[in-house]
């Protein structure tokens, strides 16, 4: 049966993951790594489970294919290697709430998203953080300023709804699009 009432701590999850995914797919493009298409397969399938709750997923089998795509920071040269760990994370942290409705699932990927941002300012503006002006530079950036606010706008949104159903998930979808550059503003 189709859910025509969404569980919107869920579609939080999901709109945030959606937003982190063009990260991904930046680096996973400019550095030849892992493949995008594998993230939007996953996205479409926890979508067809928040829609239908009897929609068979094989959790285990879409975490091992996260697993698989992720790449570690560590390896490379830039936080876009960071940034799409975050997306995925973002996504293997929405698959396990659904998986076991655990809210700290949720509040890692409202995180995912913040640190993604704070980690791509430091480096865009070259921040020192020893310097005790860093955080407020992070703090007031435009981009981080945006990803806090499309946060706190889904959740007024959600909240203020009875029920939330695909036509809903489209209209939050149009809030938080930025031309599929993602959180970052990646071109």
């Amino acid at each position: 049966m189709i859910n025509r009432n969404l569980d919107k701590i869920a579609v939080f999850g999901y709109l945030t993951a959606k937003r982190l995914f063009p990260n991904y797919a930046f680096f996973s493009n400019k550095y030849s790594f892992g493949d995008a298409k594998i993230l939007e397969n996953v996205l479409r399938q926890i979508k067809a489970k928040m829609d239908d709750e009897s929609y068979q997923i094989d959790f285990n089998l879409l975490k091992r294919k996260l697993d698989e795509v992720t790449p570690a920071p560590e390896n490379y040269d830039t936080v876009l290697a960071s940034s799409a760990l975050d997306a995925c994370g973002a996504i293997y942290e929405l698959a396990s709430y659904l998986e076991d409705k655990d809210l700290e699932h949720i509040s890692s990927i409202g995180t995912f998203a913040t640190d993604s941002v704070d980690m791509y300012i430091q480096e865009l503006l070259d921040l020192d953080m020893n310097d005790p002006t860093s955080e407020e530079k992070i703090a007031f950036h435009i981009l981080m300023l945006r990803e806090k606010k499309i946060q706190e706008d889904i959740w007024k949104y959600l909240n203020k709804m009875d029920a939330i159903d695909d036509g809903d998930i489209q209209t939050l979808e149009k809030l938080q699009d930025n031309a599929g550059m993602g959180n970052l503003d990646l071109k």
